[in-house]
Formats: structure tokens, sequence, C-alpha cells
């Protein structure tokens, strides 16, 4: 709930702020490549496997912020010692909805805009599944799986045509989401996305 309330707020404060005024419009999709990390500071433990993925997103730009939603697709394998001395395979894979709201600050320079950005992105875990030793486990919606992410990153605009523009883009983040494993292993979790999008001036 904290989570919705902070995303609200900040939405709230763009729109009442005059972000969305004297600016232009456009909307696009778009899909990126995803890595989302954990690592662990309790000794003897190591770190699990990244989540790698990938992930499309309709988006809404107006100049000084970008609303984005979408999908991400991820999963992981690593070997497990259950403590019989024999390892078994882990698979897991999670299916997300997206949700990201990101202010951004455009620089142009001539043949293309540059944009460096900030703000965050909620990835709501809505299914999965865990495989192991031959047998396999639905993975049900639980807010455990969830992630809420402060993001930094860059992108840039590349007009096609006086309509259509091409945009890549790059992003770190931190997940401030936090599980039980997440406190007793003391986990830092970052994430990774590579975009490409293509956008329609209004």
């Amino acid at each position: 709930m904290k989570k919705k309330t902070v995303l609200a707020l900040l939405m709230a404060t763009l729109l009442t702020g005059g972000v969305f005024a004297q600016i232009s419009m456009s909307a696009g999709v778009g899909g990126s490549f995803s890595m989302h990390m954990t690592d662990y500071s309790r000794p003897g433990y190591d770190d699990p496997k990244p989540i790698v993925g990938g992930g499309f997103n309709a988006f809404f730009d107006a100049t000084y912020a970008m609303v984005k939603v979408g999908m991400f697709f991820g999963g992981n394998s690593q070997e497990i010692d259950w403590g019989t001395g024999n390892k078994v395979t882990m698979k897991m894979t999670y299916n997300y909805f997206s949700l990201g709201l990101l202010g951004k600050y455009p620089i142009d320079l001539g043949g293309f805009t540059l944009f460096p950005m900030l703000g965050f992105e909620y990835n709501i875990f809505l299914s999965g599944e865990m495989e192991a030793g031959g047998a396999a486990e639905t993975l049900e919606r639980s807010p455990e799986y969830d992630m809420f992410i402060l993001q930094l990153g860059v992108g840039a605009d590349f007009n096609l045509t006086d309509k259509i523009y091409l945009r890549p883009s790059l992003l770190w983040g931190i997940d401030l989401s936090r599980s039980e494993y997440d406190e007793f292993f003391n986990a830092f979790k970052h994430k990774l996305d590579i975009g490409i999008a293509v956008g329609f001036k209004f």
C-alpha cells in the first residue's frame, strides 16, 4: 500500500506542478532487455542468479515526464543442495505487470535530443513457475515477489520523420521492496534495463 501511495503522490505532483503545460506530447511502443540482480551481504551464502528477461510497453510522453504500462517476463536457473550431497537444478519463471513514471529533462543536441531520467517502476508479480527435480509448482500472485524500483538513466530521441522518432534508453535502479528473505540475507537488489522504442508526435 505504501508503494502505491508514493507512486500516486508523485504522479499527482507532476500533474499539478505544471509539467504538462506548454509542452509537446507523443506516445509509442517499445521493448526492453532486463536483468534483476540480488547481492547478499550475509557471510556464507552465495548470491542468487539474476532474473534475466525482457518485456514490452506502451508509453505516453509529455516532454518532461513519461508514463509507461507494460509486461515484464523473466527467469533464472541455479543448482540447489538440499543437504543430501545431491544438487538439484531449480528453474524459476516470473510474469509481471509493469507501471512506470519517469521525470526527464530534454537537451536538444541538433541531430537528436538527449534526456536524463529519474523516477519509479512498479513491477507487480502476477504468476510464475518453479521447477526442481522434475516436479513443477505454479506460483500464484504474491506481493513478496513485487519490485518497486527507484530508477535513473538516460535516453535519446532520433527523428525518423517529422512525426516519428526512435528512442533507445538505458535505466538502472535500486529495488526498494523488502521481503523476510531480503531482511535475513541483508540483500541489495537492483535492475538494469536496455530499451528501444518508437514514438509518434501528436
